[in-house]
């Protein structure tokens, strides 16, 4: 465990080193991601206006809420594996990491973590601009604050593990674009990007109340609003829990799969 930990703090300073060195093409894309928030952010409070004021208990005010707090989860629970995956199956590096004595995935989660150090620091102004620019208005319980870190601790855990499953159908294809498009797709719908749960049509939300993708952006977003009770909560963290534990278990089975048809072409 001991030794675990400290490859964990080794890879971590590593990575971090890695991601300061490349901090202003990092900085261009945070920020580029602000656009789509502030976006939804007006759409969504012109339609609340036009509709006397909210849509389905939805103030302007609280649509901006929604949306910066569901920009700080997405930041907050992106990872990138899926083409990163592609490029070490293509050019062979994959190679250099199996002869490695720890697990690939510790390697790539001290990486992200790393890059999630530098996301915090970066989050901060980011939310100050965006309430300046969209005021939000929050009804939350106290509650709520105490269990909002660990929610978005799994829904960052559950995004991760989901990811890595899909980043193994690597191994059985020589284009991943499709692929990468269609989860792109998935997760921009059914995971309260495009429009609050609440707001979908029934057949879409039922869709979306059974895929992992919902418990990852709405529900923690929906949690800081106060638009979900104790109960409901405690179902979602039980729901979060439950398919980390399924997902898990699924990306070490098509690791192990995976490997198998893995034959390194170069590097």
């Amino acid at each position: 465990m001991i030794a675990l930990l400290d490859v964990y703090r080794a890879q971590f300073a590593a990575s971090l080193g890695v991601w300061f060195a490349y901090r202003w093409p990092l900085l261009i894309w945070f920020f580029v991601r602000l656009v789509e928030p502030a976006i939804y952010i007006c759409v969504w409070s012109s339609v609340a206006v036009n509709q006397g004021g909210e849509i389905n208990g939805l103030s302007p005010a609280q649509f901006s809420a929604y949306y910066i707090v569901l920009m700080a989860v997405n930041q907050m629970t992106f990872v990138w594996l899926l083409l990163r995956f592609n490029t070490r199956i293509q050019t062979g590096t994959l190679s250099i990491f199996l002869l490695r004595p720890v697990s690939l995935f510790h390697h790539d989660l001290a990486d992200v973590l790393a890059n999630k150090l530098i996301v915090i620091v970066m989050l901060i102004p980011s939310v100050i601009l965006m309430s300046a620019l969209f005021p939000p208005s929050f009804e939350t319980p106290v509650w709520v604050w105490i269990v909002l870190l660990p929610v978005v601790v799994l829904a960052f855990l559950l995004r991760f593990v989901l990811d890595y499953c899909v980043a193994m159908l690597a191994f059985w294809t020589t284009r991943i674009d499709a692929l990468d498009r269609l989860y792109f797709t998935i997760l921009f719908l059914f995971s309260g990007r495009i429009a609050p749960i609440d707001l979908l049509p029934t057949t879409v939300r039922a869709v979306a109340e059974v895929l992992p993708v919902r418990w990852i952006l709405s529900f923690p977003a929906e949690l800081a609003l106060g638009r979900v009770s104790i109960q409901s909560a405690a179902q979602g963290v039980m729901i979060q829990c439950l398919w980390i534990g399924v997902l898990g278990m699924l990306a070490r089975l098509l690791w192990k799969r995976s490997l198998q048809q893995y034959t390194a072409v170069d590097g």
